[in-house]
């Protein structure tokens, strides 16, 4: 092994042919080959250049054919773009690779020396199922995957120093375990069978997930800001944090409409404007977009990440007060909306909110209340539903 890094090290193919060989049998945690492949195809993904990463992790897969972790870089890669886009075409990929990922940490079980790496593809392997089974609004797919990966929560903490990705999964649960059923009273039933949380040591996890480089560092940094922002009310340090994932990746779209949004939200509106007006011009650029859903498969600026941002510059154009071109955007949103075949969604009752408010500023009343008893019409978050509940009765 020695002898073949040395090769490499010269730009010998044979060198690396035999490094390939070699470390297959291996582990890839412990092997600055794979980690360094790896982390460049993870660069890919949050890009947003889909196939190169796929490209990148096939190749890990040809040299490390008997290991779980090309198999979930593979299915992570997919899952991101499933996740800009209503299409499913790429579900199926997904559930194949997570199923490899199973079936191939299987044969690492009990081995010595590979606890680690067996414990954090058994979790992540069941952590990414439930991502997919949430992303399809099948709840009680994703509650039964999120159990099978609990058990392997706490033992995977041991392994933090060696490996801090472990930050970033404990982070998630610690905080939401305890945050989500304040927030859903409805749940609390079912916690029972689950263990506590703990928002501040959830916190603390993702922090150091967040400042730590690692494969989940990107991931880390995404869901503490929206944590900050929205569930701590830290407006500082969550626009920190997006704003850092932005610059990191300004070819995220999705990075980038989080930022947008968030500094909208922090009442900094012609610069969150700013940030949205290159995506709508790139979006009506593309042939066909308003008569068919544009997929990941197609571009970055696909028709559900467009509605949201369509629905978020319309919200900021109203209160610039431009209620021409906030009526032009929110209407674009609902037609995205109508577009994208997406039953539940969590910016259309506030599109329908803020249409309301621009046609109530424009005097055109029968049509504003109109749009706000669409938004009550909607499963709306207790603000939205507030605001328009009060302008009904006004």
């Amino acid at each position: 092994m020695e002898k073949a890094c040395t090769y490499m090290r010269k730009g010998c193919l044979w060198g690396l042919m035999l490094l390939a060989g070699l470390s297959s049998r291996g582990q890839v945690f412990d092997d600055s080959l794979f980690r360094a492949e790896a982390a460049r195809g993870l660069e890919q993904t949050y890009d947003m250049s889909f196939e190169a990463a796929a490209t990148t992790f096939r190749d890990l897969r040809r040299r490390y054919p008997q290991h779980p972790a090309p198999h979930f870089l593979l299915a992570t890669n997919r899952w991101w773009q499933a996740y800009i886009t209503t299409d499913p075409y790429y579900h199926k990929e997904i559930e194949v690779q997570i199923d490899s990922v199973l079936l191939r940490n299987a044969a690492l079980r009990g081995r010595a020396g590979y606890e680690l790496e067996y414990t954090f593809f058994q979790y992540m392997a069941y952590a990414l199922q439930t991502r997919l089974y949430i992303l399809r609004q099948e709840w009680l797919y994703a509650a039964n995957a999120g159990r099978k990966a609990l058990p392997y929560l706490n033992p995977g903490l041991q392994y933090a120093q060696q490996s801090p990705e472990f930050y970033f999964s404990a982070g998630i649960y610690h905080y939401y375990a305890e945050v989500y059923p304040e927030d859903h009273p409805y749940v609390r039933p079912f916690m029972y069978f689950f263990p506590d949380g703990n928002a501040r040591l959830g916190l603390a996890e993702l922090g150091k997930a967040a400042r730590t480089p690692n494969y989940t560092q990107a991931e880390a940094m995404y869901y503490l800001g929206d944590i900050y922002f929205h569930e701590e009310g830290d407006t500082t340090e969550g626009l920190a944090l997006k704003a850092r994932l932005h610059r990191r990746y300004p070819r995220n779209t999705w990075f980038r409409l989080s930022y947008a949004r968030a500094l909208i939200l922090a009442g900094r509106l012609a610069e969150g404007k700013a940030l949205l007006d290159p995506m709508v011009a790139a979006f009506e650029a593309t042939p066909g977009h308003r008569e068919r859903r544009l997929s990941s498969r197609v571009t970055r600026h696909t028709t559900l990440v467009m509605q949201y941002v369509y629905a978020t510059r319309g919200q900021a154009l109203v209160r610039l007060g431009d209620q021409t071109a906030a009526e032009r955007d929110l209407r674009a949103s609902l037609r995205c909306h109508e577009l994208g075949h997406r039953p539940e969604d969590p910016y259309l009752p506030e599109a329908w909110f803020y249409l309301g408010e621009c046609l109530r500023a424009q005097d055109r009343h029968k049509e504003a209340q109109a749009a706000y008893r669409r938004c009550l019409d909607l499963p709306a978050n207790r603000a939205v539903r507030a605001a328009a509940e009060a302008a009904l009765v006004d």
